[in-house]
């Protein structure tokens, strides 16, 4: 398929329900989001008119989030999209959530500095409070994944790799001095 603008994450909850987000087509129709529906793909509209977006993911309840550029979250639930208030204007690169009601968005302002994390308290998105000091200024986060609301991984440029334990983020031991794309 001929796509006006590049595809950068896919996600899915079944055969009939797959997402995909990129590149702003440039076209004044915004950022390019795609859902399949077990039989064609369709262009979806979001209400922005420009920006890139580079991460989808959805929880249980079937609420779907965009990140990507200025801090942009757009939240598509029953058929409707919202663009959230977000505590910063750095790029969203990462969106997880243990449920509808435990939601992660990480990213950064540049490949090695500005990075942040934000967690979904009700409607909405605030400052993690125990993000260690240095990584701002030192980091952007790339990807943020777990297997639990207490055993969540954020990870960054520059080896960091935070772990969330139910209560605070602590650091953990990478090795390695590059940047840790996923988890």
């Amino acid at each position: 398929r001929d796509l006006p603008g590049a595809l950068l994450s896919v996600w899915g909850h079944a055969a009939d329900d797959v997402w995909a987000v990129g590149a702003d087509a440039r076209d004044g129709s915004g950022p390019l989001v795609l859902h399949f529906d077990g039989s064609a793909w369709t262009r979806e509209a979001t209400g922005l008119t420009q920006g890139d977006l580079w991460w989808v993911f959805g929880t249980s309840d079937g609420t779907i989030y965009f990140g990507g550029n200025g801090g942009v979250i757009v939240r598509h639930r029953a058929g409707t999209d919202e663009v959230m208030d977000t505590p910063g204007t750095g790029t969203v690169y990462g969106i997880w959530g243990a449920g509808p009601d435990d939601v992660w968005a990480v990213g950064g302002d540049s490949d090695a500095s500005g990075g942040f994390a934000w967690r979904l308290v009700g409607d909405s998105w605030q400052p993690e409070a125990s993000l260690p000091a240095d990584v701002p200024a030192n980091a952007a986060l790339w990807k943020a994944y777990g297997t639990a609301a207490d055993d969540v991984w954020l990870v960054g440029s520059n080896g960091v790799a935070l772990h969330w334990d139910g209560a605070a983020l602590t650091p953990g031991e990478t090795g390695v001095g590059s940047s840790l794309f996923t988890v």
